[in-house]
This record gives structure tokens, C-alpha cells and sequence, in this order.
């Protein structure tokens, strides 16, 4: 190996070997030295910074001071090929940051994730401050990996679901909702809808009603999170009316009934993407009021279960 190679490995307190050292910071006198890059890549991968790592990536920036402002290159050479992006900020401590965690996601995502989302737990205020605006700098790669903005967004989701219990057999449904997300916790709105089920007489058969439900639910949730996935932990009342068609009746008359119910229920919102989030869920649905529907003189067609149970997927959009 060249001379000046096994320097910069002494340089930046790396341990010996072969290869050169991941991490190369070329930078005006006022940014941060290389060793303090080489410090906080340790920190957001929970492990000192290796020689051997640049077997897996080498992460450059250029930085140059021009009109009061940082404007910076970066590349990640991996044996896939070299991405790079150029950005700017006036402050340089920032675009240190930035660096940083872009080459810890890059030599461990696993590691790098686990201990990014530790750092932005932190109360220290300069740590703070200094990882919120490495957020709106880093955009889309810090917002995916952590799986949270710095502060609280809208959330408007689409998603379609089972229903077993308050109407007949297992219907199928969709919902519409729309969110206040902020990192540990979410305000949802939900209005769902439940496809007509058929509810028939033992004899004769072909006379009952078909059974369907719309309802609106207010629920709050606490919403824990490792890495992009957050698991949201839900609590709602809901309020709609259930709908009871007549079928093989002389004078079919339609018939609305009241609805009520509490829920609770968790699931998984996995941010694959800064604006879109996979929403994985299951609820259980308890009546306070039990709608059911009877056709004179041959009784009750249908009455709402007291328990229940929903399983719904979709997508959310994070505005």
C-alpha cells in the first residue's frame, strides 16, 4: 500500500490494515476535522469506524465555502457502483452530520437505524437542534430510514378490510381515513363502509334482509417505532347506523339502526417511502348499542354480536 494510504489510517486513529480507510473529508479549516467525522459514523453505528469497511463502501465529500454558505458533493463508492448528490447549507456542522449518517446507513442499515433513532431521542439541546435540521437537510433518507418527520404530519390513508361479528357472516368493507402523526403518537378520523351481508330465515330461506354498516370512529393512538416501522396501539369510539334491506318481502321496507361501539386494536405502518406508509391492522369491536332487524311474524333476521373482530390493509400517504 502507498505511503500517504497508511498515514491517513494513523491520521484518523483507524486500526491498521491493507485497505484505506472508508471516509475521506476534504473540507475548509472552519467544517469539522476528519477524526470528528470518523467519531460521529462510530456513534451512529454503535462501533468504531474500521479500515476493513471500506471492503463494503468509501464515502467522499468535497466541501467548499462560497458566499457565506457550505456547498458540498458527496459519493458512496460500494462494488454495486457510486451514487453522489450535492447539497448546501450555512453551516457545516450540519453537512458533517449529514455525511456521517448517510455513511453509517451505507456500511450497516441495521445497526446504523437502531442507534440513529437512539441519537434522536436525545435530550441534549444541541444534539436537538443540530439532528432536526440534519432532517430537513437529509429530506428523504433520514424521514425513511427513522420512519418519523421531526415533527407532526397528515396522514391520509386508504385501506379495505373483513368484519366478523356486528353484521352477518365475514363482510368486506373499505376506509378512508385521515391522521395527525407525530412520532409517538396519532389522531385518527376513520369513516368505513361494510358491503351488504345476507341474513336469511332457516324457512323459508329466501326471505330475511342483506345487512350492511357505515360508520365514523374517532381513536387515538400511541405509536412506538423501530426504524421506519411504527406500531400504533389504538383506542376509538364509534358512531353509524346499520342498514337492513328486506328480501322476498311483499312491502320491503328499508330500515336504519342506530350504532355504537368502542374498539381497540393495534397494527404495524412500515414508511417505505418519506410520503407513503404500508398499514397493516386488527381491532376488536365491542357493541354498546346492538342494532338488529325482525320481519313480523317470523321474528329477528339479525342482531349485532356484542363482540367482534376487523383486520384491515392499505396505504397511507404522509403529507
Amino acid at each position: 500500500m502507498a505511503l500517504p494510504s497508511r498515514l491517513l489510517v494513523l491520521a484518523l486513529g483507524l486500526p491498521a490494515s491493507e485497505n484505506p480507510p472508508p471516509l475521506e473529508w476534504r473540507a475548509p479549516s472552519s467544517c469539522p476535522e476528519p477524526r470528528v467525522l470518523v467519531e460521529r459514523v462510530g456513534r451512529y453505528l454503535g462501533r468504531a469506524l474500521r479500515a476493513s469497511d471500506a471492503e463494503q463502501v468509501v464515502g467522499e465529500a468535497d466541501v467548499v465555502a462560497s458566499n457565506g454558505r457550505y456547498i458540498a458533493r458527496f459519493s458512496l463508492r460500494s462494488p454495486s457502483g457510486t451514487t453522489s448528490k450535492t447539497v448546501g447549507t450555512d453551516d457545516c456542522e450540519v453537512l458533517g452530520d449529514l455525511f456521517a449518517i448517510e455513511l453509517a446507513l451505507a456500511i450497516d442499515p441495521t445497526a446504523a437505524v437502531e442507534h440513529l433513532t437512539a441519537v434522536e431521542h436525545s435530550t441534549d439541546p444541541k444534539t436537538m437542534t443540530r439532528t432536526a435540521r440534519v432532517s430537513s437537510l437529509g429530506g428523504v433518507t433520514k424521514a425513511v430510514v427513522l420512519g418519523r418527520p421531526a415533527g407532526p404530519s397528515l396522514g391520509l390513508r386508504l385501506d379495505g378490510g373483513v368484519l366478523f361479528g356486528p353484521v352477518p357472516n365475514l363482510a368486506g368493507g373499505v376506509a378512508l381515513a385521515l391522521a395527525l402523526v407525530y412520532p409517538r403518537w396519532r389522531l385518527e378520523t376513520v369513516g368505513r363502509y361494510w358491503f351488504p351481508g345476507p341474513a336469511r330465515f332457516d324457512g323459508p330461506s329466501n326471505v330475511g334482509a342483506d345487512i350492511s354498516l357505515g360508520t365514523v370512529e374517532l381513536r387515538g393512538c400511541p405509536a412506538p417505532s423501530l426504524g421506519p416501522v411504527e406500531f400504533p396501539l389504538c383506542v376509538g369510539v364509534e358512531l353509524g347506523a346499520m342498514r337492513g334491506d328486506p328480501v322476498g318481502l311483499e312491502q320491503p321496507r328499508v330500515r336504519h339502526r342506530l350504532w355504537l361501539a368502542i374498539t381497540a386494536g393495534g397494527g404495524l405502518a412500515w414508511r417505505f417511502h418519506a410520503h407513503m406508509a404500508l398499514w397493516i391492522a386488527g381491532d376488536a369491536v365491542v357493541a354498546i348499542l346492538r342494532p338488529g332487524f325482525r320481519v313480523e311474524g317470523l321474528g329477528t333476521v339479525h342482531t349485532a354480536a356484542i363482540l367482534g373482530a376487523r383486520a384491515a390493509l392499505g396505504l397511507e400517504w404522509r403529507l
